[in-house]
C-alpha cells in the first residue's frame, strides 16, 4: 500500500542541525551528496531514477569526434557549423548528379549534428553558472547603488544638522 504523502510536506527533522550558530562553529553536518547516475530517490512519495547523465563523452558511446577537444568551444561550433554548410551543399548537389552517395551524406550530416548537440550540451552548466553569477552580481551592484544613495542622505542630513547647530551656537553666543 501506498504511503499518505502530503502535497507540502514538512523539511526533514534534521533542518534543525543547521542553526546560525553551528554553521558558524562548523558543527553543522555536512549537506547530503548528489545523486549519482544510475540511483533512485524519493520526493513526494513517487521514486525517482537518475538516469541523466552530464558527463558521457561521445568515445564512449561510439560516436566519432570531429572537432579537437583542445580548441575552445566557440571555435570548435564555427567549425561544425561550417562542416555542416558544407555538407548540406554537397549534399544539394548529390540529390541531382550522385543519388549513390545520399545516404552516405545523410550519416555524415547525422554525425556533424551529434558532435553539435553534444559540444552545446557540455557547455550547458557552465552557461547556467554564468548566468547566476552575473544575476548576483546584478543583485549586489543594485544594492550598492541603494547602500550608497543611503549614505550619502544621512550624510547630507547630518551636514544639515551640523550647519543648524552651528547657526543655532552662534545665535546663543551673539
Amino acid at each position: 500500500m501506498d504511503a499518505l504523502v502530503s502535497s507540502y510536506p514538512l523539511p526533514p527533522s534534521y533542518y534543525n542541525l543547521y542553526t546560525d550558530e553551528a554553521l558558524q562553529n562548523q558543527t553543522a553536518p555536512l549537506p547530503p551528496k548528489p545523486i549519482e547516475y544510475g540511483e533512485t530517490y524519493t520526493v513526494f512519495g513517487a521514486e525517482y531514477k537518475n538516469d541523466i547523465c552530464f558527463n558521457v563523452n561521445l568515445k564512449d558511446q561510439g560516436v566519432e569526434i570531429l572537432y579537437d577537444e583542445n580548441d575552445h568551444p566557440k571555435e570548435s561550433m564555427k567549425y561544425l557549423f561550417q562542416r555542416l554548410h558544407y555538407q548540406l551543399i554537397s549534399y544539394l548537389d548529390d540529390i541531382h548528379m550522385n543519388e549513390e552517395n545520399l545516404l552516405k551524406k545523410v550519416d555524415e550530416t547525422r554525425l556533424i549534428l551529434i558532435n553539435m548537440y553534444h559540444l552545446m550540451n557540455c557547455h550547458r552548466l557552465e552557461q547556467a553558472k554564468q548566468k547566476v553569477y552575473d544575476m548576483m552580481q546584478s543583485q549586489i551592484n543594485i544594492i550598492k547603488e541603494v547602500e550608497i544613495k543611503e549614505v550619502e542622505n544621512w550624510k547630507k542630513r547630518l551636514v544639515d544638522e551640523k550647519a543648524q547647530l552651528i547657526q543655532s551656537l552662534r545665535e546663543v553666543l551673539n
